[in-house]
Formats: C-alpha cells, sequence, structure tokens
C-alpha cells in the first residue's frame, strides 16, 4: 500500500525571486511509503498530481528526479506522470537495523528551477527468519549452583525490525529450567537460562534442551539452537566486571594496533577457577574484523578502519569466562569521531552543450551542480566557486545545489571535428649505418588533416615504448636516434607512428617505419684456433757451473730474438714462456740467442741460440708419446743394473776408496785454479754429440740436435750436451785458443 503526506508552505504558491525572475523554488515534501523488495516497475506514486504539477510541465520542464548516491531505485515516467520502482530496495541492506528507513529524493524542474524533496518511506517485510550464530550452544554448570541463578544464552539475530524481529524465546521442558527475558539499559533484551531446581552431576551429568526464537511476523519465522548443559563440580564464583557497560571513544582513520580500552573482570576464585578468559560474543557481521580482544589481558585494539560516515558508534558484547565454564557478560560502546577524511564531491546534474548567440546576462543556466562532503560538522561545509576569468559566475539558492549562469553576452562558434589524419605513406623505410652519433635524423613523417583551426593541428608520438632507441618531435614528426645502433646486436625494427588531431575527441592514424641498419668494418678478426696462451711453457734451458758458492749462480737472458716481443726466459730458472697468444701475422718459425751468465766478480757467459717452430703439434705428440714409453722402459731395466752393479762392486770401493778422495782433491784444485771455466751444459737424455763451439772444428756436422717441441713439452727439462764431457780436454782445448774461445754456441732447433 502507497501512502502520501504532503507538507507545503505558502512558499509553493509564490514565485521567489532572489535577482533572478525566471526562477521559481519549492519548498513541498511529498512522504510515500512503500514495502521492501517491490519488484522494479511496480508505482510508488502519481507525482503530477501529488504536487499539483500540470503533466505538460513535466516534460517542457525537463523533470527528473536524482539521488545524492550512485544507486538510483526510482524514476520518473513523463508519459504516466507516475513514480516508479527501477531496482529492488532491501531495507536490511540500506538502513540495517535503523527503525525509520527513509531515502531521500529530489524532483528537479527547470525553467524556471524548482527542487521538490521525495522521501521515500522503506516499510519492512518478515522476509528474514531468526538464526541463532551457534546452533550448538555448550554450556558448563556447577552443581552448587543456587536455584534462582540466570545464564546468559545467545540471542537470535534477525535482520528485520519489530514486529517482524525476534519477539519471544522458548525452551523444552526439562523440569531443570526456565527461560527469562532481560532487558539492559539499552532496551536491548536477550534470552536467560533460570535454574528452577539443584543440580547433581552423580544423578545426572548432562542436559540438553532446545532453544527456539519467534519474530512477531505474519506468518511468523522462527530459529532454533541445541543447548547442551555439562554439569560440573563446585566454582561458586563468576567473573564481574567493573562495570556493567564500557564506553571509549576513538578518532576514525586510527591505526590499526591501537589499543581503545583493557577490560578486567575479576573471579574470587582460586585455581583454574579463577582465571578469566575474554572474548566477543554477538558480534554482528559488518563489524567481525573491526577489533580484537586478547583473550588473557582484556586488552581489546583495533584491527580494522573505523569509519563515522558508515558508522558513529559501535556497540560490542564482551563476555569473561572462568575455568570452571562460568561465564558474564558487559556491553562495550565505542564511539567515532569524526575527522576531516573526505574530499567535496561535485556531481553534475544538467548541463547545456551550447549556449544561444547574444543570451542576456545572468539569463542561462550553463551547469547544474550538486556539491557535497560526508563529513560532519564544519568538516562537511562547502564552498563552490569558479576561475575569475570566464565568463560564467555561480548562483546557490538551494542547499548544496549551484546553477552556472553567464555573466555576459556570448558568441558562441561550434566547430566540428570531421577528418581524421592521413599520413602521407603507410610504410616507411629507412637506412642507416651503424654506429651513428645520437640524435641522427632518420627520417619526417608528414601526416594531413582536411580540418581546420585547432582540430587540424597534428601531434606525433611512438605507439611503442621504444624511446631508448627512437624519439619523434610531436610538432613536426622529425624521427631521430636515441642511441647509437650496433648491427651485430640487431640489424632492423619496426615501430609505429602515431598522428593524433586537436579536436575533440580527438581522431588518431597510423603509419609504419622499419629501420633497417648498415653493417661497418668496425671490428678485428678473431683466431679461434689454434691458441698457446700467454704464459705457455715453451722449453727450460739449463745450464751448471763446476765452480762453487757465487760463482756457480747463473742468469738467463734473451740477448736476440727474431721477434721480441713473443717469447721471455725465467731469470734464474730458465724456463722459456710465451709473453702473449699467437696470432696470424706472427711467423711460424723463430730463432732465440740466450745467454747464460754466472755470478762471479769477472762474469763469465756463454750463449745458446733455441730454434722455435709453430705448427700443429698432433703428429708430434705422438711421437713423443711413443718416445717417451720407451725411454721408460729403458730407464727401468738400467735401475736393476745399477743396483746389480752396486752390490758386485761394494767390496771393491771400500778398498780403493782412499785412492779415489786422493785424485778427486787433486783434480779439484787443479780445475779450481784454471783460469778457463766456463759454464758447460750437462749430458742429456738424447743422442750423443759434441759442443759447436765458434772457432773450433771439434764439431761434428751431422751430429747436430733437433728437438720437436709440442704444447706439451712442459712436462720435461729440455737440457743441452753430450753424453760425455771430457773436461781435461776442453781446459787444453781452451788454453791453446786463448780468451777468444770463451763464448760457446750451441745451437738447437725446436718445432712447437
Amino acid at each position: 500500500m502507497v501512502v502520501l503526506s504532503r507538507q507545503c508552505t505558502l512558499a509553493h504558491w509564490c514565485q521567489l525571486c532572489f535577482g533572478f525572475i525566471f526562477m521559481r523554488l519549492s519548498l513541498c515534501e511529498v512522504h510515500y511509503s512503500i514495502p521492501e523488495e517491490m519488484e522494479p516497475g511496480a508505482v510508488i506514486g502519481n507525482v503530477a498530481r501529488d504536487l499539483g504539477i500540470d503533466v505538460a510541465e513535466l516534460t517542457r520542464r525537463r523533470a527528473r528526479v536524482v539521488a545524492e548516491g550512485t544507486r538510483r531505485f526510482c524514476e520518473l515516467r513523463w508519459e504516466t506522470d507516475c513514480l516508479l520502482v527501477s531496482e529492488k530496495m532491501d531495507r536490511e541492506e540500506l538502513c540495517a537495523q535503523s527503525p525509520p528507513c527513509v531515502l531521500q529524493f529530489q524532483l528537479l524542474l527547470e525553467d524556471p528551477l524548482e527542487v521538490y524533496s521525495i522521501l521515500l518511506h522503506v516499510q519492512d517485510i518478515n522476509d528474514n527468519s531468526p538464526a541463532f550464530e551457534n546452533g550448538q550452544i555448550e554450556l558448563e554448570l556447577l552443581e552448587s549452583m543456587a536455584p534462582g541463578r540466570r545464564v546468559p544464552l545467545e540471542s537470535a539475530r534477525d535482520p528485520d525490525i519489530a514486529p517482524n524481529s525476534v519477539q519471544h524465546y522458548s525452551i523444552s521442558d526439562s523440569g531443570y529450567f526456565a527461560l527469562e527475558m532481560n532487558t539492559q539499559v539499552d532496551r536491548n533484551a536477550y534470552p536467560e537460562l533460570v535454574l528452577k531446581k539443584p543440580l547433581d552431576r552423580e544423578s545426572r551429568a548432562d542436559h540438553f534442551l532446545t532453544l527456539s526464537g519467534v519474530d512477531g511476523g505474519r506468518p511468523s519465522r522462527s530459529g532454533a539452537a541445541s543447548i547442551h548443559i555439562h554439569v560440573l563440580d563446585a566454582n561458586d564464583n563468576i567473573p564481574v566486571f567493573e562495570e556493567s557497560v564500557y564506553t571509549v571513544s576513538a578518532h576514525e582513520n586510527s591505526a590499526p594496533g591501537s589499543v581503545l580500552i583493557k577490560l578486567n573482570a575479576i573471579d574470587l576464585d582460586n585455581g583454574i577457577y579463577g582465571d578469566v578468559s575474554y572474548s566477543f560474543s554477538h558480534v554482528p557481521d559488518k563489524k567481525r574484523g573491526l577489533v580484537w580482544i586478547d583473550p588473557v589481558t582484556g586488552e581489546v585494539r583495533l584491527t580494522g578502519v573505523l569509519d563515522y560516515e558508515e558508522a558513529a558508534s559501535h556497540e560490542l558484547d564482551v563476555q569473561a569466562k572462568d575455568g570452571g565454564g562460568q561465564s558474564s557478560h558487559c556491553k562495550l560502546m565505542i564511539h567515532v569521531k569524526d575527522e576531516n577524511d573526505n574530499a567535496p564531491v561535485i556531481v553534475i546534474k544538467s548541463n547545456s552543450a551550447s549556449v544561444p548567440e547574444d543570451t542576456s546576462p545572468g539569463t542561462t543556466m550553463v551547469v547544474l551542480l550538486h556539491v557535497y562532503d560526508l563529513d560532519a560538522g564544519t568538516s562537511g561545509r562547502v564552498t563552490c566557486y569558479v576561475s575569475a576569468d570566464v565568463p560564467f559566475k555561480l548562483v546557490s539558492q538551494v542547499k548544496n545545489y549551484f546553477m552556472l549562469v553567464t555573466v555576459f553576452t556570448v558568441t558562441v562558434f561550434t566547430v566540428f571535428n570531421c577528418n581524421s589524419p592521413v599520413f602521407r605513406h603507410s610504410r616507411y623505410r629507412v637506412h642507416v649505418a651503424e654506429n651513428q652519433p645520437v640524435g641522427t635524423l632518420l627520417l619526417r613523417v608528414r601526416a594531413d588533416d582536411a580540418d581546420e583551426g585547432k582540430n587540424a593541428k597534428i601531434f606525433y608520438s611512438l605507439s611503442e615504448d621504444v624511446t631508448a632507441y627512437l624519439s619523434i618531435d610531436s610538432a613536426t614528426g622529425e624521427i631521430i636516434t636515441a642511441r647509437s645502433f650496433d648491427y651485430e646486436a640487431f640489424t632492423h625494427f619496426h615501430v609505429q607512428v602515431m598522428a593524433r588531431d586537436g579536436g575533440s575527441p580527438p581522431f588518431v592514424s597510423n603509419c609504419s617505419v622499419w629501420v633497417f641498419i648498415g653493417d661497418q668494418n668496425d671490428n678485428a678478426p678473431v683466431v679461434l684456433y689454434p691458441a698457446a696462451p700467454a704464459g705457455y711453457l715453451v722449453t727450460k734451458v739449463i745450464a751448471v757451473d763446476v765452480d762453487a758458492g757465487h760463482n756457480a749462480w747463473l742468469s738467463y737472458e734473451i740477448v736476440g730474438t727474431t721477434q721480441p716481443d713473443l717469447f721471455s726466459i725465467g731469470l734464474h730458472c730458465g724456463e722459456i714462456r710465451t709473453m702473449r697468444p699467437f696470432v696470424k701475422d706472427d711467423d711460424t718459425k723463430h730463432s732465440l740467442l740466450v745467454s747464460v751468465t754466472d755470478n762471479g766478480p769477472k762474469a763469465l757467459s756463454t750463449t745458446a741460440t733455441v730454434n722455435i717452430a709453430i705448427e700443429d703439434g698432433m703428429r708430434v705428440i705422438d711421437q713423443l708419446s711413443a718416445r717417451g714409453t720407451d725411454e721408460s722402459h729403458v730407464l727401468s731395466d738400467l735401475t736393476v743394473y745399477l743396483i746389480i752393479a752396486l752390490v758386485g762392486v761394494s767390496s771393491f770401493c771400500l778398498v780403493l776408496i782412499i785412492a779415489v778422495l786422493y785424485m778427486g782433491l787433486c783434480k779439484y784444485r787443479h780445475v779450481y785454479h784454471s783460469p778457463a771455466n766456463f759454464p758447460v751444459f750437462p749430458p742429456t737424455c738424447g743422442p750423443p754429440g759434441y759442443f759447436d763451439a765458434s772457432g773450433f772444428n771439434t764439431v761434428r756436422k751431422e751430429d747436430e740436435l733437433t728437438w720437436f717441441l709440442t704444447s706439451s713439452s712442459w712436462k720435461g727439462d729440455f737440457r743441452f750436451g753430450s753424453g760425455f764431457v771430457d773436461f781435461d780436454m776442453q781446459r787444453k782445448t781452451l788454453r791453446s785458443g786463448g780468451h777468444s774461445a770463451r763464448c760457446a754456441k750451441l745451437s738447437v732447433s725446436h718445432k712447437l
């Protein structure tokens, strides 16, 4: 049933003139009452008839219904002059438990402006059944509990309001318990279980009851919960709160984790019966997760966000329960303090697309604005203004509504954006050499627009994220490089260029640009194989000096070479190593002149020539490997022969040892005082041969040694010399040859 009440002042029949004779304001209120859950299209009322407005006026004056929120629950049909339901309304969702559920709308009429207030009262219907949060209620009662004691029970929740809310409760008859209602100071009632006669745990330890809640609807709805009562041994004290109702205030937008209050309940029992734990009970769904209580300390902390605009206060039921199962309850009231945390909202209720030329100042409304702020008090008061450099001003005759009107005569020219930009070519190809400097101009794209004025002004941009490679001048369309390109990294890429005109709304077109990168000779060849790293051991020169002490210390030096930057020799070790990797331009054969010098006061030296050939040594490696196996076998047999010989001649050595020592001492003195002591090369494991000394004819040409060295030559030492050296013969030869023959020269060929 739709109920209409009308309250109008004399102003409804009079025109109000506040400097604008064309506007008329109305202060009427129309009240409609409808039940919730009405289907869309249901008639709420005849607005034209109830307001006394001609039907033609509604259409001519562009009548419409507006609301402050984003949801529109009703709409106005001009052809029927009726206010209809446009969206199903759920009173519980809109107003929760608030008894008066009133939705406010405004009926706007233009030329002149009139605003009528429509108040829509949404009546509750019995569309929800009572429900208990816990279908199974567990209670623990002491057998020492005196008859008449009360135990609070969980109340049923029914989103409907009176009389459709829960009206009464009942329990199944057990002979021990009765049910009574308890009304608190806030007029909220909840059921309590009253003990009728003493309990005896020994005779009956458990009691089972059924609690039912019935609402007052027609027909009525009901809900039930099972109660299981455990009878415990004596615990004759219950927790007692210091106050029955606690009140605390908190600012909205307080940080989560903030402590609101600390509750305290005292239980005079000892042991576990005196331990109190805290919890919330009867918490609505919308308040879950808002606050948290420490079950041990009773400290209440904020876990959600308080919003004054959603709820100005919150009521929570706190339960204190001891170790024996007895409990008591108190109320916690949280009042939310408003903060200026909402910005004003501007809603355009009506606007004109154009203003007629030569319009008189102050006679035409351009825009109707509705400005509001959700904050309360002074924080919710808003002030609206426009810039001083525009030919308009704001006029407000109704609270929170502002009209933008002209100040002087306006001449309007309407120009339409009809054409899209058109590129002269749909695809561009550009070639650029690699290593070009940043900022190199690649090309200039051009697009034309047949419109005029700002609608023909074209702005260019790159539609893809290629700013690391290219950039474009938005006005001229010139595309330049943003980095130097490398042909070895990528040879080409593709981008899209977008042209947008200056119209409203703008038109856009695209073209493709392919960039091809040309190669340049900017990389030197790299030798991949073969390669010997720097520091590679080629061979090792070993020399000895029969002198003693510092005179026998030797140093090695390369005094002549065909390529100085390729080989080096260790000063004291004689190891010949590469200084850098071999390259293609290096010679395949090298000759090194090695000088060996002792450390005497008058240093004596000798030289040797080392010939090195660079080649692939796989075949040579096989030959040397076979030779190494044969030599190892020979050395093994030689060791056996030496052991047998040593055993055989050991007795003979004992007899001759004195004579040998005497002859050796004499020989040592003779050699030490000789002026022709040179460093000489000891015998090696190679074939017999002789030294090739400059100025002597004692060296046989056919006995010259040739060595093949490979990448594995570092595994052994390279030694010069013959199998046997006759030192006496050398001394005689040197004395006869003089000092000109002190430098010996050995020619050795290597292949690497």
